[in-house]
């Protein structure tokens, strides 16, 4: 998925097509909640005009992410898409949205894993998981009861520290 610069100015006004599959499984690795990655299957088409190259593709594939409260593994499907736009020229341009090509070459591997990471949700829950409203030590309550028991409490003196209105503070 690598393209030279003079290869794809001689190709003005064509569509170059590409159906390519992708094996993200070493960098995988370096993503916090991305346990695997299927191949990623990148299909799209590169299309110069002018002195731009304009790049659509999409990406779809298969992730396996850990789930936010049970660990478990969960699978969450890729299908995005992906455009991108190339200065062919040899002046450089000073727009955000127009990337330059590397030693006179675009590769556009880097965009799909950048598809892919995008894609990654912050959080995802296994289905059928429901978070505990209670564990060892601790219990979900409303913020109602919270403010029903504080008002109760402030009134209640801790009986450990009863006998301290006993003492009598002398000047």
């Amino acid at each position: 998925m690598k393209y030279s610069v003079s290869n794809l100015l001689k190709r003005k006004n064509e569509c170059i097509k590409f159906d390519e599959t992708l094996d993200f499984v070493d960098i995988a690795s370096t993503v916090k909640d991305l346990r695997k990655i299927s191949p990623v299957k990148a299909l799209g088409e590169v299309s110069v005009r002018g002195e731009l190259a304009y790049v659509k593709m999409k990406i779809a594939g298969e992730m396996t992410l850990i789930c936010a409260i049970s660990n478990e593994d969960v699978t969450y499907p890729l299908d995005t898409e992906v455009e991108e736009i190339f200065n062919l020229s040899s002046k450089k341009l000073h727009d955000d949205e127009i990337n330059e090509p590397i030693n006179k070459t675009i590769d556009l591997i880097p965009f799909v894993w950048q598809g892919v990471v995008v894609e990654i949700p912050i959080k995802i829950v296994k289905e059928g998981v429901e978070a505990s409203a209670s564990g060892e030590g601790w219990n979900l309550i409303s913020e109602e009861k919270y403010v029903d028991l504080a008002n109760s409490e402030e009134n209640e003196i801790d009986p450990r520290l009863k006998k301290l209105l006993d003492f009598k503070y002398d000047e």
